[in-house]
């Protein structure tokens, strides 16, 4: 889950595949270097796990967010 920082609303996303290092988030109003919260989580056939407690990551010089985890 990511959001701007000092917004309310979180965008949850979800990697499909167990193979995946990194998420990117797109959005071209975004400009670079802008924070941003991330809570991260698991899920499986159980059920969804809790979630970690919330970083701050930034923006790259395209305005892209991306998360390494």
């Amino acid at each position: 889950m990511l959001r701007p920082l000092g917004s309310t609303t979180w965008t949850k996303a979800v990697v499909a595949s167990v193979e995946a290092s990194k998420y990117v988030y797109r959005n071209e109003s975004i400009t670079p270097l802008s924070p941003f919260e991330v809570k991260v989580g698991v899920y499986n056939k159980e059920g969804e796990g809790t979630l970690s407690s919330i970083s701050i990551v930034y923006s790259g010089e395209d305005g892209n967010a991306c998360c390494s985890y």
